[in-house]
């Protein structure tokens, strides 16, 4: 081989070696670009979700706070009714009281079923 053909395959070489060291740089700003854009979707979809759940809860207590009032009136009414129909106030307070405590007694004696319910959801997920 001639000094001039070595030349020039060396320069061919060369010229190989840069473009595949382009487009191997290529490919990496390519994938760092898709890291990036990757990061971004699933920073906006846990936003998305964590946002969810906050709008769900807030409309779960304005629920649970105006049912809680509505109760809360009708135990009232229901008090002073009776007390009004036995003749004397107390006693209406006095028996609508009972009633919710035995309630609130069947419900702490039957709370293993409702935890374990509960459990059961999150297992499932």
């Amino acid at each position: 081989m001639e000094p001039a053909d070595k030349t020039k395959q060396r320069l061919s070489g060369d010229t190989r070696i840069q473009r595949i060291g382009q487009q191997t740089r290529g490919l990496i700003d390519d994938v760092k670009a898709w890291v990036e854009l990757r990061m971004e979707l699933t920073q906006i979809q846990v936003e998305d979700r964590v946002e969810e759940r906050i709008n769900e809860a807030t409309s779960g207590v304005a629920v649970g706070l105006l049912g809680a009032v509505g109760l809360l009136f009708l135990l009232l009414a229901a008090s002073i009714a009776l007390g009004e129909w036995l003749g004397h106030l107390a006693l209406g307070f006095l028996i609508v009281g009972g009633v919710i405590l035995l309630i609130t007694i069947l419900l702490h004696l039957l709370r293993p079923k409702f935890v374990q319910i509960g459990k059961e959801r999150s297992d499932k997920k």
